[in-house]
């Protein structure tokens, strides 16, 4: 499996069970690179994946994909790309569908947009924050239960908006600090906002279990 961003496949290997985290700050582009990568796995590589959104309606998300140049509406009809946009879904909710959608489908790469918008429907939480370790500590046992990739976008702080250098680094998810701790590989995203060049973006790759870490630019 490969992102088909050929930078980003230099960098991090695919194997299975890994949990990619795909974070930055609002407006930068998660959405957008996750779509890319999910319909160049699912369109190009023919591989089963299910894109989990929780905030934009599978027929826009359809819209953006026919957009792209190198998609024919051929290939939206047989699509290996499932999409759930049921809002206010739990981690429950994700687990269950994932289940039944490798069952059915076989899937490989699940695509969750994005961490923060998923519920937890435990009593025993305390606050939100011991939500999302509960929630990121499942989608990693998920993914190795189920023998699959699970790219999780992620929001984080305000913190890069403080610093003279703007760019993300990893204590910006702030109590959030068990996305880092289960996470496999996390990338974030900056875009200089001086920059009107909306296609081009950093990829800075700050965690990669048994990888390198890089920075790199790269346009979709």
């Amino acid at each position: 499996m490969k992102t088909g961003i050929k930078k980003l496949d230099e960098v991090i290997n695919l194997d299975n069970s890994k949990l990619i985290v795909i974070a930055s700050r609002p407006a930068i582009g998660k959405s957008t690179l996750a779509l890319e990568i999910a319909s160049n796995i699912a369109l190009k590589q023919d591989v089963p994946t299910l894109f989990f959104s929780l905030e934009t309606s599978r027929e826009k998300l359809l819209e953006l994909i026919a957009q792209k140049p190198h998609i024919a509406e051929n290939d939206l009809n047989n699509a290996r790309l499932h999409f759930v946009d049921t809002p206010n879904l739990s981690i429950k909710g994700i687990y269950d569908k994932c289940r039944e959608m490798k069952e059915k489908f076989n899937i490989k790469a699940v695509f969750i947009d994005y961490i923060q918008l998923i519920g937890y429907d435990k009593k025993e939480c305390l606050s939100r924050d011991n939500e999302i370790s509960n929630i990121s500590n499942a989608l990693k046992n998920i993914a190795t239960e189920l023998d699959i990739n699970i790219f999780a976008l992620s929001q984080l702080s305000r913190a890069p908006e403080n610093r003279t250098d703007h760019r993300p680094i990893l204590t910006d998810f702030g109590n959030n600090s068990s996305i880092v701790e289960n996470a496999d590989v996390i990338m974030f995203l900056y875009r200089d906002t001086a920059n009107c060049d909306h296609k081009g973006m950093e990829i800075i790759i700050a965690k990669n279990v048994n990888g390198v870490l890089k920075t790199m630019d790269v346009s979709f």
